[in-house]
């Protein structure tokens, strides 16, 4: 029987108490400096620089030490023999031999000989004081230059070099003297983290790789729960989190949580542009508007769906029971939103209600969309309510400004845009007060000479945002010329999907409407007959090359989603527009058909909501209605920005008070807890 070797064989660490990750950084940065030392001796500094630099540098060093040295200078005489001081167009590089010396590696320029010299050769040594030499040197031969500028370039890129190295070889510094602290390092098993060991195998189930956490977040491959939610603070990378799932899941291709052989993964969002995220992330997605205005397919009725909808706390309790009323018996939902974030605008607060109805809830509550702690720490403050301790870390990092006047707050938001307009946004709690920053920003950039001087009128549609979805279906609501889109369209009145129609007459007795169709003609019908349709008053908007624009509607022929932002390169004479998405997709379209947008500097805290930018601008007016300016505005507002967030107000000490409002939703129905849905797992983020 062969000899068996039992345990675990120990390894030698060498050596075993010296950094040796970091020396040798160390030695990689100055190697790196001595080069870049060396490239600028040899590339940057002319020949009689080169020649001199020695004695530069001994003079720097002696003005300290002593008053005077002896120096050997180089000079140059013509055939008469009267010399003077070699400057840098006297010499060019070469050889001239010395009698009774080592040559010298210079050579009389051209220039010089046209001059009538004829010889180069090393002065007598002399005794000159330091300070004048030096000062002649620097003067006539470095041009300004002193020896510090020399080397510090070469030595600042050792430095970088050593900088990014560091983090590494420290780390790996720490790590080995845990190892010897701890015990020699041995062959076999070893102890890993959780994080390790799911790197290394995969684990089981899904998991859910959250920065600044050791641990993966996991959801057991065996749970048995049919719905599932996602919550999560602002910018805490919910839809980040959806893509790791499903790219684990497709990359398995076995039965998971989020995936099974006989599922079809479809995603909505009550926006297009979150639908366009997860599109982008890798879930084919729509609106759920969309999904809803189409009837069942018979045989998708059969198929086995696993549903994502993102953005949930925006959809409305008729969306939301019109979609759950569609699952099959087999089908899975994953709710994703934020219940801080701002609630739709129809009725209904349904997203709340499942999680107060009992379905279990997971939350990622690390916020990874702020890069500068001490904005993410006042945003995480926002995201708990605790709106007072917010504002007052925001005043101390020099976030808050407070402008009594309007005009003189407009016009400070408006120059500290223009100050930096790249990723720079402007959020305003009205879309009154938005169009004032719209305006104002266009003077200060007409001012610089950033927008074109020429400016071009166009006639846009602008939504009724004071009509509801109830107040739609009432004839007495709407205004003559009011322009009406049917997004799902009538065969009974004639109105194609995607038609418009201007109201022409108004009957509100008998509750009918009379539109003069864009087609040609006039229809007339109760509003209560149709659903999904949109009011828009014609508004004239002035645009020029240099604009920045918002799309007020989605535009699937262009590729945009509503509130998608975008800047204005070229406009034609025939009223054709050149934009390019801040996406960097180019489109164009004609401006007199695609009507639906608007100047894009500053948008709504509802329209905002999704949107992140380096730099965000807020506009906190405490004069308007409670309902635009409470806890859900400050959240979202402050929470856009990655980098930077000013806040102007214009009564800091009503402030806190009126952010600190919560301003939610009610319902008009009690909610009875199902097996279905208290059985079921929330995911919050």
């Amino acid at each position: 029987m062969p000899e068996m070797n039992w345990g675990r064989k120990e390894t030698i660490i060498w050596p075993p108490h010296q950094p040796i990750y970091t020396y040798g950084a160390i030695f990689i940065a100055l190697v790196a400096a001595g080069f870049f030392v060396y490239l600028r001796f040899a590339i940057a500094l002319n020949p009689l620089e080169r020649y001199y630099l020695p004695t530069y540098i001994k003079t720097s060093i002696a003005l300290s030490v002593r008053s005077s040295g002896k120096y050997q200078v180089l000079l140059v005489s013509d055939a008469s023999g009267k010399a003077w001081y070699a400057l840098n167009g006297n010499v060019q590089s070469g050889s001239t031999p010395q009698a009774n010396d080592k040559p010298i590696p210079l050579a009389l320029s051209d220039t010089a000989r046209q001059r009538s010299m004829v010889s180069l050769y090393r002065g007598a040594p002399t005794v000159y004081q330091n300070k004048p030499l030096h000062a002649w040197l620097q003067k006539q031969i470095y041009s300004g230059e002193t020896v510090a500028s020399i080397f510090e370039q070469p030595l600042v890129f050792g430095l970088v070099a050593l900088l990014l190295q560091l983090p590494f070889s420290i780390t790996k510094d720490i790590r080995r003297r845990k190892q010897m602290k701890y015990g020699r390092r041995l062959k076999g098993p070893i102890l890993v983290t959780p994080k390790q060991f799911n790197k290394a195998i995969g684990g089981t189930g899904i998991g859910l790789k959250v920065d600044q956490c050791d641990k993966m977040l996991r959801i057991p491959l065996l749970a048995e729960d049919q719905h599932f939610e996602i919550i999560g603070d602002t910018g805490s990378g919910k839809t980040t989190i959806i893509m790791q799932m499903l790219r684990q899941i497709q990359a398995r291709g076995h039965s998971a949580i989020l995936y099974d052989p006989g599922y079809a993964v479809e995603g909505f969002a009550p926006t297009s542009r979150a639908a366009r995220q997860l599109n982008e992330a890798g879930v084919e997605a729509r609106t759920l508007q969309g999904f809803l205005a189409h009837s069942v397919k018979p045989d998708a009725a059969e198929q086995k769906h696993f549903y994502l909808v993102d953005e949930s706390s925006l959809a409305s309790t008729n969306q939301m029971r019109e979609f759950l009323a569609r699952l099959g018996p087999n089908d899975r939902v994953l709710l994703i939103g934020d219940t801080r974030q701002h609630q739709g605008v129809e009725a209904g607060r349904p997203f709340e209600q499942l999680q107060e109805a009992g379905m279990r809830t997971a939350k990622l509550d690390e916020i990874v969309r702020q890069k500068d702690p001490a904005l993410k720490s006042a945003v995480e403050m926002l995201a708990k309510g605790q709106v007072s301790a917010a504002l007052e870390s925001l005043q101390q990092q020099g976030r808050v400004q407070e402008i009594p006047n309007a005009e003189e707050r407009i016009r400070a938001i408006a120059k500290a845009y223009v100050e930096s307009p790249e990723k720079t946004l402007i959020v305003s709690p009205d879309n009154a007060s938005r169009r004032e920053l719209n305006v104002a920003v266009r003077q200060e950039l007409k001012a610089n000479g950033t927008l074109a001087p020429e400016d071009r009128t166009f006639r846009v549609l602008v939504q009724r945002q004071d009509m509801t979805g109830a107040e739609r279906t009432w004839a007495s609501h709407y205004e003559i010329n009011d322009v009406v889109r049917y997004s799902r369209g009538s065969q009974a009145i004639g109105m194609e999907a995607g038609s418009y129609g201007t109201v022409a007459a108004i009957n509100p007795a008998a509750n009918l409407l009379t539109v003069e169709k864009s087609s040609g003609g006039e229809v007339s019908y109760d509003p209560r007959r149709l659903t999904g349709v949109s009011v828009y008053r014609e508004i004239d908007r002035e645009f020029s090359v240099g604009d920045r624009i918002q799309f007020t509607a989605p535009d699937k022929t262009l590729g945009v989603a509503n509130r998608d932002l975008a800047s204005v390169e070229s406009i034609s004479p025939d009223g054709r527009i050149s934009a390019r998405l801040d996406n960097d997709h180019q489109i164009e379209f004609d401006a007199t058909e695609h009507r639906h947008f608007d100047h894009g500097y500053a948008v709504t805290s509802h329209s905002s909501q999704g949107l992140t930018a380096e730099r965000v601008l807020v506009n906190a007016d405490t004069g308007v209605h409670p309902d635009l300016l409470n806890s859900r505005f400050g959240y979202v507002s402050i929470s856009r920005a990655s980098h930077e967030a000013t806040l102007f107000t214009n009564d800091l000490a009503k402030l806190s008070p009126q952010l600190s409002a919560d301003v939610s939703k009610t319902s008009a129905l009690e909610i009875n807890q199902s097996p279905s849905i208290s059985q079921g797992i929330g995911m919050g983020i």
